[in-house]
């Protein structure tokens, strides 16, 4: 009787997508392996070989996956030997960035791999701001008081949130191009302000001084 043994696989590479600005894991992000030793490129191509049209739609290969709801991914079994990795997320356009990451594969005496859990950070194209409003205090000059609760959005778009008990905002995940900035607070005029969001990925600090009506 012919006894079969099952095939252990060993994780090389392994680590969890985050956004950067919240630390909340990504989901379906995809990381691709990029650049890798010879070896392993010359399996790719006889794994393509293989598949022929298809490969190019196979959603899970050797060399690239989608994180899991937990952000992570993991790749198995990779010959020894330096990698970088790209990390995109290409069905959120240009609401987020993308980043890069480097790893070396190596194996102790005992044939297994020393692989490292990288924590890989994936900005969100941001908006960030404090808005306040001058109070005066006789005789001293007027000083600057966080405006609780002003909603912030962009003109033409779903995207809005609310300034915090310190006044702060942060508009996470928006398009990038020439946008329009709106406060809006019931005891203050409304305020209007053309953006250009150039990069995706890229953080813009917008500042507010609301005038009372």
């Amino acid at each position: 009787m012919i006894r079969v043994e099952p095939t252990r696989h060993q994780v090389a590479i392994a680590g969890q997508v985050v956004d950067a600005q919240t630390e909340a894991p990504l989901r379906d992000v995809l990381v691709f392996i990029a650049d890798a030793p010879p070896v392993f490129q010359e399996m790719l191509a006889v794994k393509a070989m293989q598949f022929g049209n298809r490969w190019e739609r196979l959603e899970k290969r050797p060399d690239r996956m989608r994180t899991s709801a937990e952000g992570l991914f993991y790749f198995t079994d990779l010959p020894d030997g330096d990698y970088k990795l790209t990390i995109t997320w290409p069905e959120k356009g240009n609401r987020y960035g993308s980043a890069t990451a480097d790893t070396t594969i190596s194996r102790d005496n005992g044939g297994n791999i020393n692989y490292v859990f990288q924590k890989i950070l994936l900005a969100p194209t941001t908006i960030k701001g404090h808005i306040t409003e001058l109070i005066a205090s006789p005789p001293n000059p007027p000083q600057p008081s966080p405006v609780v609760l002003a909603e912030v959005y962009l003109k033409g778009s779903g995207e809005r949130v609310f300034s915090d008990v310190d006044g702060f905002f942060t508009l996470i995940g928006v398009e990038t191009g020439s946008r329009t900035l709106i406060v809006n607070s019931k005891r203050h005029r409304l305020v209007t302000r053309p953006i250009v969001l150039v990069t995706a990925g890229e953080e813009k600090r917008e500042d507010f001084d609301l005038t009372p009506l």
